[in-house]
């Protein structure tokens, strides 16, 4: 048991490294010295999801594939409460995507503007403050969490998954944050006084 929590969290820390390391911006401009801008502009952001996706797949199949039995299980009412918040959480996550620009969060759009000879980069996109983001400054680390805890019937295996999980997207949001600080300045850190960090009407990490 030991041994399976240590390399779901060996997995998930490779996971956060590689996903914090493809994320800055100095990997990019790195990579501009070998390819041309134009190509790193219109296919970077689709690769570093795709990369992100196949980094964090071992862990979650390490996670699925366990047969361990359910640390604890709610039957009832109250398990169908606790699903009916799993589902909320997968109903937020849509909402927080398609809140934003999704096929630019997606890396889709560079890609289209690549293959049809559009403008590189694209325009800077505006802060984006409706919707889920008077909730959360980050909604879809925020909804995530809820669809991943909300388990009526939880394992061992999951518990450490979603532990793990967690605290990469505390340490994701304090980077974003200071990005978005870097990028938006006075329009941001007037957003961070407004709106809650990650738990609405919790006031940690703000302005």
């Amino acid at each position: 048991m030991i041994e399976r929590a240590l390399l779901l969290l060996s997995l998930i820390a490779a996971f956060a490294l590689i996903h914090s390391v493809t994320a800055g911006v100095a990997t990019k401009a790195k990579l501009k010295w070998i390819l041309s801008d134009r190509f790193v502009e219109g296919w970077y952001r689709l690769a570093y999801n795709t990369l992100s996706i196949l980094t964090l797949a071992p862990s979650l199949a390490v996670m699925l594939l366990s047969d361990g039995a359910p640390v604890v299980v709610v039957s009832g009412p109250l398990a169908w409460l606790i699903r009916g918040f799993q589902v909320a959480g997968l109903a937020g996550l849509v909402w927080a995507l398609l809140s934003i620009d999704w096929l630019r969060f997606m890396g889709l759009r560079q890609v289209f503007a690549y293959m049809t000879n559009q403008d590189l980069p694209l325009q800077p996109e505006r802060l984006v403050m409706r919707g889920p983001y008077l909730l959360s400054r980050h909604p879809l680390y925020l909804f995530s969490l809820i669809f991943l805890w909300c388990s009526p019937t939880p394992r061992i295996d999951e518990l450490v998954f979603n532990a793990g999980l967690t605290l990469y997207f505390v340490f994701g949001s304090m980077i974003e944050e200071r990005r978005l600080l870097a990028l938006y300045g006075e329009e941001y850190h007037e957003y961070q006084r407004r709106v809650a960090w990650l738990i609405p009407g919790v006031r940690i990490f703000s302005g």
